[in-house]
């Protein structure tokens, strides 16, 4: 396994790689989604905190399981 030394910023690559996923699939008309309003984002801030905890813990577990 690669040995990445910047953990902190792997977790963003990963976050950007994700935006820039559904971006390119909403403009290719493969996929639609909402408009951003906070009423929505409240209602999904449960699901978006396990999104960060399982990028998280795999950035910072991945190294050790080798």
């Amino acid at each position: 396994m690669t040995k990445f030394s910047c953990p902190g910023l792997l977790t963003a690559l990963q976050y950007l790689t994700s935006v820039a996923g559904v971006w390119t699939l909403a403009k290719l008309g493969l996929l639609y989604h909402d408009p951003f309003n906070f009423q929505t984002a409240k209602k999904f801030a449960p699901a978006a905190l396990v999104f960060y905890l399982a990028i998280f813990t795999n950035t910072y577990t991945s190294p050790e399981a080798c």
